[in-house]
């Protein structure tokens, strides 16, 4: 998983991206760290074979390189995955402390609500190469 820096953190934010926003120090993180991890290698193994057609950034921000919340300050709770895609306003905010084993489940069944057309796919690809 490629982790990003607070100097590339707001340009990340304004593009379509998936952000993991986690600490090394937080037990919830250590919970789900593996399986978002397990997520972003299968869409990226999937957006090089052709199988997903997005353009869906995915990268993860440790909150401790923030300690004046300059750019997360947003994010009340951690782990914390924020999708900013061009088909919503808003991003789109799945907490992983309360279920970090539901995140995926969570995406592959509303994707087609915030992915654009192109990529609509991604739900069954989701379906079918994560195994919870």
């Amino acid at each position: 998983m490629q982790s990003i820096g607070l100097d590339i953190l707001p340009v990340m934010r304004g593009m379509p991206s998936i952000i993991y926003f986690n600490s090394p120090d937080c037990p919830h993180c250590v919970t789900a760290t593996p399986k978002v991890d397990q997520f972003f290698q299968a869409l990226k193994s999937a957006q090089q074979r052709g199988v997903v057609n997005t353009e869906v950034s995915m990268v993860a921000f440790n909150v401790n390189d923030d300690p004046n919340g300059t750019h997360t300050q947003d994010i009340e709770t951690i782990p914390r995955l924020v999708l900013q895609l061009p088909s919503k306003k808003e991003p789109i905010v799945i907490d992983l402390k309360i279920k970090p084993d539901e995140f995926v489940n969570h995406v592959a069944s509303n994707s087609d609500l915030y992915l654009p057309v192109a990529t609509g796919r991604i739900a069954a690809f989701i379906s079918e190469q994560i195994v919870m």
